[in-house]
């Protein structure tokens, strides 16, 4: 398989961008910004969780999830499950659903799935209609490595 490195090197700036803004992603949502969840602190929810065992394919790749925000909703912290696209398919929304149904799991922190991007398909635009995942728009000049 050929890997694009341009794909990579636009990917980590997207990430960069959103999570240094990602106190917009609550603030749109009508809760409070707590903070970024670390790798660290996910690396620590799930090895208590699974009381240390080896981490199972699944959990590796949801470690390196896009990013994870933590949220005051009137009183109680719930976690957000963000997957970042300029344009987002299907694929990031079931990444965003499957990442939190994890988090959520193994946390027991109620967990909404987002996905940050600037446009989405009409398979993202029936998550959202239907309210399986968060649409949180992105103007494209934040994801324009440019």
């Amino acid at each position: 398989m050929v890997v694009n490195d341009g794909s990579f090197i636009w990917k980590q700036i997207a990430q960069e961008r959103i999570a240094e803004r990602s106190l917009f992603i609550p603030f749109d949502m009508g809760m409070e910004f707590l903070g970024n969840v670390t790798c660290g602190d996910l690396v620590r929810i799930i090895r208590e969780s699974t009381g240390g065992q080896p981490l199972t394919g699944e959990l590796r790749n949801f470690l390196y999830a896009d990013l994870i925000v933590a949220a005051n909703d009137v009183g109680q912290t719930k976690y957000l499950t963000v997957e970042i696209a300029f344009y987002a398919t299907e694929i990031h929304s079931r990444t965003a659903i499957r990442h939190a149904e994890i988090l959520e799991e193994h946390s027991g922190v109620p967990t909404i799935p987002v996905v940050a991007s600037y446009q989405i398909s009409s398979e993202v635009q029936e998550a959202v209609d239907s309210g399986r995942v968060y649409w949180h728009y992105v103007p494209d000049h934040v994801l324009d490595p440019h």
